[in-house]
């Protein structure tokens, strides 16, 4: 008897019925705790507004915003992403990197490590936000960089870690853009949509490059349909893109085939219309010698422009295919 006891326990855990599975905090929650960080999130919304009006000021301008938000770990972080991108080389890039980790290293101040680390390679970027929670346990920012890297590393409790962590802080911005990514992957994609519900932290005038993160995000959580919606009126480059992915996820390939045609048309240097073209043909359409065409072509532009390795690699190895086929 008490071994069958000891099994039903088991069997009653695994199955969630003894500890549910942790759950995101609800709106209410969330809103209040947004509305304490509004003047943080005001001094940030300033700083892009700034940096797109540019002018000989900006720099000084910029820096001058820690006096409005002394301690935002958010400001900061913004500020080391506009500096990075200004950068000309990936040698430049590399210098504010090393400094970033020696003057972390040095100070040994929490803060300044999590930001070190959030650049950082990835192996250096696990000792750093380590040593950033070893020095400050309750920095939230360095928890769902940590929970970030856990994931990237296969961890499978990395998903529950990080609802439990919004549920502590629901305020997160960084967590709950976190959760976007990671809830695919660990077959919710329902928590995907919640996240982007939640968007925009920052408010903006121009609402495009939060309707394209909630689109793209609402992709990722299957809902193609509600992608669409959001996409409705936009025209830029990526929101075509993202367009003609949600019409084929949503079961209308060759309404997403005339999206990209006519994109390829206006644009017929990039080559992520091209790769999308070919995938779109190989995988949806089912026309072997159009996505022949369309890798070909797609691989001739990569020898021109930067293109990551992986896609390369992978419309080589897909070209060879449809070859032997």
């Amino acid at each position: 008897m008490e071994r069958l006891v000891s099994s039903l326990l088991l069997l009653a855990a695994g199955c969630g019925l003894l500890f549910p599975a942790p759950q995101p905090p609800p709106p209410d929650r969330v809103a209040a705790a947004r509305a304490a960080d509004e003047a943080e999130w005001t001094v940030l919304a300033e700083a892009l507004r700034i940096r797109a009006e540019g002018g000989p000021d900006a720099a000084v301008r910029l820096q001058g915003l820690r006096r409005k938000a002394p301690g935002s770990v958010r400001l900061e972080a913004l500020l080391q992403d506009f500096a990075l991108f200004d950068a000309r080389t990936e040698e430049e890039r590399e210098r504010l990197r090393a400094r970033a980790e020696e003057e972390a290293r040095a100070s040994g101040d929490p803060v300044r490590l999590y930001l070190a680390a959030r650049i950082a390679p990835r192996a250096r970027a696990r000792e750093l936000i380590e040593e950033a929670l070893a020095r400050d346990p309750r920095l939230v920012p360095a928890r769902v960089l940590r929970i970030g890297l856990m994931a990237r590393a296969g961890r499978s409790e990395s998903l529950d870690e990080l609802l439990r962590l919004l549920e502590e802080a629901p305020g997160s911005a960084e967590g709950w853009r976190l959760l976007g990514r990671l809830a695919p992957f660990y077959g919710r994609p329902e928590l995907a949509a919640r996240a982007a519900a939640m968007e925009p932290w920052v408010p903006l005038a121009d609402p495009t490059p939060v309707r394209l993160y909630r689109a793209e995000t609402l992709l990722r959580a299957e809902r193609p349909v509600a992608a669409l919606a959001e996409l409705d009126g936009l025209e830029t480059p990526r929101a075509r893109l993202l367009r003609a992915a949600a019409l084929a996820d949503a079961g209308r390939p060759e309404e997403a085939w005339a999206v990209l045609t006519a994109l390829a048309e206006d644009r017929p240097e990039d080559p992520v219309v091209r790769f999308d073209l070919a995938l779109l043909a190989r995988d949806r359409l089912h026309r072997p010698e159009e996505a022949r065409t369309q890798l070909a072509a797609f691989l001739d532009l990569a020898r021109e422009q930067e293109v990551p390795l992986r896609r390369l690699l992978q419309a080589e190895l897909w070209l060879e295919e449809l070859a032997g086929s």
